[in-house]
């Protein structure tokens, strides 16, 4: 993460990816980072003067996200993600709705993309063997889906029902059976948690979301 201070062309070089001055003077002017440099060769030295969106660099040189996605909504997702201690709980789906009403749209397959990367980065860690969330899924008349959150023993005892009556009264009835006990069509999703490994760059990250909504 770069600071305000000095740096030698080796140790920019290693932040940034790239061993040439172009190549540093490039990506700190893409980024918006005002900056002066002086020296040649091996006594090349920068310094920085102004980094105008530490959570987007940060984004960027320590999580290796694309230089080119929407950074102010990925604020949005991980303000959720890391401050509300539900929101990990919903299905990407409804992840997506509830950003969506409060004005923030986001596709499921960008939240799938940002999830996957987190997890990827170490930051969350997704078990898809033992911690999962159970819900029971209903659809109104006008298609909108709602998520009911349910017991693991009753999400169970519902598919148990499901399998002891299929072959007598077929897969229909025994799906109805299911749904009416369950209360809605049963759903489960790994949990996503925070990979305590990583809690000090969580942390980092967390605190650059808060000082960038504050700025």
């Amino acid at each position: 993460m770069l600071e305000i201070r000095k740096y030698t062309k080796n140790e920019l070089s290693a932040v940034l990816g790239t061993n040439n001055k172009q190549g540093i003077d490039r990506k700190l002017q893409r980024y918006g980072v005002e900056f002066v440099s002086t020296g040649r060769g091996q006594n090349l030295m920068y310094e920085i003067q102004k980094v105008p969106d530490r959570f987007k660099l940060y984004c960027i040189t320590e999580m290796g996200m694309s230089a080119v996605i929407n950074f102010e909504k990925f604020k949005y997702f991980c303000y959720y993600l890391f401050c509300d201690e539900t929101f990990a709980n919903f299905p990407i789906v409804e992840m997506e709705v509830i950003m969506s009403e409060d004005g923030v749209h986001i596709s499921r397959q960008t939240i799938s993309n940002w999830i996957d990367r987190l997890s990827r980065v170490g930051y969350i860690h997704i078990d898809k063997n033992t911690e999962c969330v159970y819900y029971a899924i209903t659809k109104t008349a006008d298609g909108k889906k709602h998520y009911k959150e349910i017991l693991r023993d009753v999400y169970c005892k519902g598919w148990n029902l499901y399998w002891s009556n299929k072959n007598e009264v077929g897969t229909n009835t025994a799906y109805k059976m299911m749904y009416n006990y369950v209360g809605g069509h049963p759903y489960k999703r790994p949990k996503i948690t925070e990979n305590i490994i990583y809690s000090e760059q969580i942390q980092k990250l967390i605190e650059l979301v808060n000082e960038s909504f504050l700025e």
